[in-house]
């Protein structure tokens, strides 16, 4: 009898646990709808060619000595992003999972209750920032130990292939920058503005999902960099324009676009791109930076890694989901979520559910 009492007090807080996860959960998507236009306008404050050599092993794995860690970036999003965290556990690919919340005003609660609920709490190094800068993304402190950094934004999914294939280019030429986002930018040496949709040729890779080495970390909170720095702050925004023109700086050649045909934005309706204001201020960056940087200049490239090798740089195709995204991914959460399946099964759920969903984004 105190064998089964003691199983029944077990599943009893088990169930607790459960429900107050979810209670966190619902409280937040309701906040969220709540107050979107509130948070849309805070988070807007906030060569040519391919190392050769590397096309026949695209499909392996990088080197088992490749440790690499992940930094998520996070400000408001507490489904998306609690959400990507889990299933970048459960890859394991990253030796080390770092979540960089930049909110002061706002905990990330619901990433907390999952995490400890799933018992992967020391799985996921979470650093609550006490401001909100953008260059926060990139402070050396977050990457120490670790070469090989891939940032991410907290509102990306890419699926798991895609994610290796992408290590393995960045392991074959570590210096330059590596990405699934690519953007461009008007003028050459002496740059006029921003180009949001390439057709031809990019010069930008998106911190959306970049990887790079972590001595960039350190050489963007050198001093020398400190007026961009600021130009950061008080714009809120080209984080990742500088760190572009930065590594451009030191090698003199392009980033390296990995196309990915699957990947979803859950940007929505909260999504900088949407703001009016959003590519004007893109152009002047990329104007006010250059001047900024004396030396550094982008270059272009019409080349991109697909999944056999080179290939012709084509437009970038993402699956931007609309609508209230936080709220149709807590509907997925919602149903997935089951601590007694275990982290494997319930990612695997949220994946083919998110898959399904994917058609009714744009």
């Amino acid at each position: 009898m105190g064998g089964e009492a003691h199983a029944t007090n077990r599943r009893s807080r088990r169930r607790l646990a459960r429900l107050l996860v979810f209670i966190v959960g619902a409280c937040l998507v309701i906040d969220s709808r709540s107050s979107a236009s509130e948070k849309r306008t805070r988070r807007a404050w906030s060569s040519a060619h391919v190392a050769r050599g590397v096309q026949h092993e695209l499909r392996l794995k990088p080197s088992d000595s490749l440790k690499c860690t992940l930094v998520i970036n996070g400000f408001h999003r507490q489904v998306s992003l609690t959400i990507l965290v889990m299933n970048y556990v459960n890859m394991g690919v990253f030796s080390r999972v770092v979540v960089n919340w930049c909110n002061p005003q706002r905990a990330p609660v619901l990433l907390r209750a999952v995490l400890k609920e799933l018992g992967i709490e020391r799985q996921v190094h979470l650093v609550e920032q006490l401001n909100s800068s953008l260059n926060s993304r990139f402070d050396p402190r977050l990457v120490y130990g670790s070469q090989c950094v891939a940032v991410s934004d907290d509102d990306v999914f890419l699926q798991e292939e895609s994610i290796l294939r992408a290590l393995k280019v960045w392991e074959s030429t570590p210096d330059r920058l590596v990405g699934f986002f690519p953007r461009s930018h008007h003028g050459g040496s002496e740059p006029s503005g921003y180009v949001a949709k390439p057709t031809e040729r990019y010069s930008i890779v998106l911190t959306k999902f970049m990887i790079l080495h972590s001595k960039y970390f350190s050489l963007y909170h050198d001093d020398h960099m400190r007026a961009v720095r600021e130009y950061v702050d008080e714009k809120n925004n080209c984080e990742d324009i500088a760190m572009n023109f930065l590594v451009a700086k030191h090698v003199e050649s392009a980033p390296i676009y990995v196309q990915e045909t699957r990947k979803m934005d859950f940007g929505g309706i909260s999504g900088l791109y949407r703001l009016p204001h959003h590519f004007p201020q893109r152009s002047k960056c990329i104007r006010d930076i250059s001047r900024l940087m004396v030396g550094a200049h982008l270059s272009y490239s019409s080349i991109a890694v697909g999944e056999t090798g080179e290939v012709a740089f084509k437009v970038d195709e993402t699956v931007h989901w609309a609508g209230e995204v936080e709220e149709q991914l807590w509907d997925i959460f919602y149903k997935s979520f089951d601590p007694q399946i275990g982290l494997p099964q319930i990612t695997l759920r949220i994946r083919n559910m998110i898959s399904k969903a994917g058609g009714n984004g744009r």
